[in-house]
């Protein structure tokens, strides 16, 4: 993905022979994340052990699962569907490709899929905390600026072995929402 990003500051990956389809299918994971930022829950959740055991496609059961309306799950499906991101296969959805989005390219489309998932925290702040499960935490302290950069530094550090984490992950069980922030108030 990020070779193909790195082609693309020289001449677009569009234009040569080698990189064309990779670059169709990022640009088509691109647009969908960034029009539909539900799709990519909706394709985690394809990948749980839980829908691979259905006997097939159930409408209903990824909205059920995630908290989302009928349509929206059926939008997500058709639209992962046509960028080939996922296709049927003895009756289930299934993922053809797994990437990760670098929302970097289009910082406005990356500043609303942020306020998306912070939003979505938000509105289910009430219904997930009381469990106990789900953890929702903040602090507000002051330091210095030496210790603003530590403490940066150690934000970037533990968001890079979260990923490691769950690359290294084996089975997929849960659907998970992880959304940190570090921000200076004043």
């Amino acid at each position: 993905v990020r070779l193909l990003d790195f082609v693309a500051v020289f001449v677009s990956p569009a234009e040569l022979a080698a990189t064309r389809s990779a670059w169709q299918v990022l640009e088509a994971q691109r647009r969908v994340a960034y029009e539909l930022p539900w799709s990519h829950a909706v394709m985690r959740v394809l990948e749980l052990a839980q829908y691979r055991a259905l006997p097939e496609h159930r409408a209903g059961w990824i909205a059920q699962r995630l908290g989302l309306e009928l349509g929206e799950e059926e939008r997500c499906l058709a639209a992962l569907a046509a960028s080939r991101l996922i296709h049927r296969r003895r009756g289930r959805w299934e993922v053809l490709r797994v990437l990760t989005v670098d929302t970097r390219k289009n910082p406005e489309a990356g500043r609303r899929l942020k306020r998306h998932w912070a939003e979505v925290a938000e509105s289910r702040l009430g219904a997930l905390e009381p469990r106990g499960e789900d953890l929702f935490s903040y602090n507000l302290f002051t330091i210095s600026e030496r210790e603003w950069a530590s403490f940066r530094e150690l934000h970037i550090a533990y968001y890079q072995e979260l990923r490691r984490l769950v690359e290294a992950s084996k089975v997929a069980e849960r659907v998970v929402l992880v959304n940190l922030q570090l921000l200076r108030l004043d």
